[in-house]
């Protein structure tokens, strides 16, 4: 997961990662993300910088043994208000955690994972009011002047506080398909049966943008509703790291 330097590749690894890059700078658009503003129409402070950070990512599937990926990232740390924000990044405790396994291996379930594709562009943001100059690919892309910048409307990678704001969308979904967060772990999450609220359907815990759980049908039910508002990257059931 060593970070890439486009300048030292071939130029058919180029066209690999150009082929990544123009597949992020899509799902940055597609999610709404970002939106062109005059420059004079946002504090200077409040324009952050963006850059690439390329990597080959493991792919069994591929004849190479991997994938080309390119993540946008604006430069957080250049976030006025830094000191500021809450920064928190939920995730599933110890005893959570086990506590699931336990629930899952009881009741006769199959243990699953899956993760959320592009997860941070798809949290909502806070209202504060950010910018980033963007990289040369995205200006040419929308067709922007050098007297434009880039708004940021969604989260966004690199922003300090864009696992938080991940979090409370990735919740607010799964309470939309009938999910519960657990009162003493935020990021444990029951789905109990609708005509008897004692018995539960299924259970699922939460790691940023990983999910872990197992359940009946109705759990199968609740995770294909979500994945029509956070779309999944990858599922595995039985044998997975996680």
């Amino acid at each position: 997961r060593a970070e890439v330097r486009y300048s030292t590749l071939s130029s058919e690894e180029k066209q690999l990662f150009d082929r990544a890059k123009d597949k992020e700078l899509r799902c940055w658009l597609e999610t709404s993300t970002v939106k062109r503003i005059l420059r004079n129409r946002i504090h200077p402070d409040r324009i952050m910088t963006s850059r690439w950070i390329l990597t080959y990512k493991p792919d069994p599937t591929s004849p190479s043994g991997h994938k080309h990926k390119a993540r946008l990232v604006v430069r957080g740390y250049q976030d006025p208000e830094i000191d500021q924000v809450n920064t928190d990044s939920p995730t599933l405790g110890r005893d959570a955690r086990q506590l699931l396994f336990q629930t899952v291996c009881s009741s006769g379930w199959d243990i699953q994972s899956f993760d959320i594709t592009t997860a941070f562009l798809r949290g909502r943001a806070d209202g504060r009011e950010l910018a980033m100059e963007p990289v040369s690919e995205l200006r040419d892309l929308l067709k922007m002047g050098k007297d434009e910048v880039c708004l940021l409307e969604g989260n966004a990678y690199g922003r300090v506080d864009a696992p938080l704001l991940f979090y409370k969308e990735f919740r607010q979904r799964l309470e939309q398909v009938g999910f519960q967060a657990h009162p003493l772990d935020n990021c444990l999450f029951m789905l109990r049966n609708r005509d008897n609220p004692q018995e539960l359907d299924g259970i699922l815990g939460t790691h940023v943008d990983d999910g872990i759980g197992g359940g009946n049908h109705n759990f199968e039910k609740a995770l294909e509703k979500l994945q029509k508002s956070l779309p999944f990257g990858s599922r595995e059931y039985g044998k997975f790291k996680f």
